[in-house]
């Protein structure tokens, strides 16, 4: 199968590429036929002893019309642009609506904007959560990070807390006194002190911790986690105060019962996630209170 001739590229030269072969012998040097402007006139060289080769001359019809295949821009190529097709560009004019006197037209059509509709019932976009005062409840995420923070910095103050005792313990340490069998001599007393180091050592924590929690909060509501994270604690009660006794209350919850029973506080936090519609956890059920959104 043959591809058809392409109307505007020539096709190969294939009948008068190679001359033909010509099995005569060659002509004696200094002798062939006149080349223009030789001195020689051309009757002394007979054509039948010296012919010379037509090549023929190919015509190619006129293409009016531009090939419908080069109409793609993929395939434009300005050399073959034809003046003669160019024109103006024309655009449609703008929407201006109907005719003056006419009925306006069904939403959606002739450019018009189509109506907005809500979406359907059942299915609205419920409200945020808020508290009696109003204010919006704060998310599960933004309390997690406010008690991550928090965590971070009660976590420093206990390290700096144990290094002094690990000081301590390798000094008690080197007090213990071994007889001849092998045994421990003073280890009623070591053990003794090693219970009132550690005992010291979980009191002082609990300590920074109810500072931390209690007396750096009730004032304001916020500890340095919650003020990053831009969340507060207040009373259930719309218009009243925070006092001391509900901060404390939280902190008791958290701290002391988290610290005594196991996994407490875990469902303690996790609370949240379920409780409707104030989204409390355990400790602000215990204190009447709840984490708003301030920012």
């Amino acid at each position: 199968m043959t591809e058809p001739a392409d109307p505007i590229r020539p096709p190969a030269p294939t009948d008068w590429a190679a001359p033909h072969a010509d099995s005569r012998p060659a002509p004696p040097p200094g002798s062939g036929p006149p080349h223009p402007g030789s001195p020689y006139p051309a009757s002394q060289y007979p054509a039948s002893q010296y012919p010379t080769r037509q090549y023929p001359t190919r015509q190619y019809p006129a293409q009016p019309y531009p090939d419908p295949r080069y109409a793609d821009p993929r395939y434009a190529d300005p050399r073959y642009a034809d003046p003669r097709y160019a024109g103006p560009q024309y655009s449609a004019p703008p929407y201006s609506g109907p005719p003056a006197g006419a009925a306006p037209y069904p939403p959606g059509m002739y450019g018009q904007p189509p109506a907005r509709y809500g979406p359907p019932p059942g299915y609205g976009v419920a409200p945020p959560a808020l508290a009696p005062n109003g204010q919006p409840l704060a998310g599960f995420g933004d309390r997690l990070a406010a008690r991550l923070l928090d965590g971070l910095i009660l976590g420093a103050f206990a390290i700096v807390l144990f290094i002094p005792l690990f000081v301590i313990v390798n000094a008690v340490i080197g007090t213990i006194q071994v007889d001849d069998r092998g045994q421990i001599t003073n280890a009623g007393p070591v053990i003794v002190t090693f219970l009132l180091l550690y005992g010291g050592w979980l009191l002082l924590i609990l300590a920074g911790t109810y500072i931390y929690e209690v007396e750096m909060m009730w004032r304001t509501g916020q500890t340095v986690g919650k003020r990053v994270m831009k969340i507060r604690v207040i009373p259930l009660q719309p218009g009243a105060t925070l006092t001391r006794g509900a901060a404390a209350k939280r902190w008791a919850v958290y701290q002391l019962v988290g610290g005594v029973v196991p996994l407490f506080t875990y469902l303690d936090g996790l609370w949240q996630l379920w409780d409707k519609p104030l989204q409390q956890c355990l400790h602000d059920k215990a204190a009447h209170t709840v984490v708003v959104k301030i920012g």
